[in-house]
């Protein structure tokens, strides 16, 4: 909701926006605020901690620092990106986990060794736009970048370099092969991103973005036109389920970032 007032502030300019906003943010740090970083995920501060909507919260900061010059929002993203960097983000393997416990330590046992590629491109994309917002940060944030990337790109996406593993783990073997529909659009993404960060590897990141949108593709061919798929197995067996509504926010985000990048190089 925070990122949707963000957009809806920055199409509008209704001052309604950022009293909602604020509402919200209230409401976050009275009932939900961690005493370290981030947020519980319900009001009795039980059930763990999540890297995914923390993830989904810096993006809401950032948009709101482009529209705002209250500087609570950048203030927020920098506890973010503490967080990321102190907590998430393993220092053996260099990729973000998912699972923790009330202490941010990952969760004991399988589940807290997992790291999702499509997410490591999604914080690596995150982290590079914080560092456009905050330069000051980019010195130390930009290896953290580039290890996010190459983590997935190496381990996450199957040997044809187009198939997106749901997950892996910590020792970067396959625990989920089976592939949804909205990695590939943030694969696309941080490659365009990477392109930009490293214009003296512009042909290879560039590469991976047309292995990005090749393997999109065959999430867009459904028989109803402007839907999509939602799993592809390993094999390349489509499953045959609706479409959920949710992957139109990653779908639209990746269709936005060719378009600029495109345009970029064509203008």
């Amino acid at each position: 909701m925070l990122f949707a007032l963000a957009h809806y502030y920055k199409a509008t300019g209704k001052r309604e926006a950022v009293g909602y906003a604020n509402d919200l943010l209230d409401y976050l740090t009275h009932r939900r605020k961690h005493p370290a970083y981030g947020f519980h995920e319900n009001d009795r501060g039980t059930d763990g901690m999540l890297a995914n909507p923390h993830m989904h919260y810096l993006e809401a900061m950032l948009v709101w620092s482009t529209v705002s010059d209250e500087p609570v929002w950048l203030e927020m993203a920098e506890e973010l990106v503490r967080l990321a960097a102190h907590k998430l983000i393993d220092p053996v393997s260099g990729g973000i986990r998912e699972y923790f416990d009330e202490s941010w330590e990952p969760v004991a046992g399988k589940r807290g060794r997992i790291l999702e590629p499509g997410h490591q491109f999604e914080w690596a994309t995150l982290l590079d736009l914080y560092c456009k917002a905050r330069p000051d940060a980019a010195p130390t944030l930009a290896g953290a970048i580039d290890r996010l990337y190459a983590l997935a790109t190496d381990h996450g996406v199957g040997p044809n370099g187009i198939h997106i593993h749901s997950e892996i783990d910590t020792s970067f073997s396959v625990v989920k092969s089976d592939a949804r529909c909205w990695p590939y659009t943030e694969r696309l993404r941080a490659a365009l991103m990477m392109a930009t960060r490293h214009p003296e590897n512009r042909s290879l990141y560039e590469a991976h973005a047309l292995q990005a949108v090749a393997g999109l593709w065959r999430y867009l061919s459904a028989p109803m036109p402007g839907l999509w798929h939602d799993w592809i197995a390993f094999d390349g067996t489509v499953t045959q389920e609706d479409a959920p509504a949710s992957s139109l926010y990653h779908i639209v985000g990746a269709i936005t970032a060719l378009d600029h990048a495109v345009r970029g190089k064509v203008g």
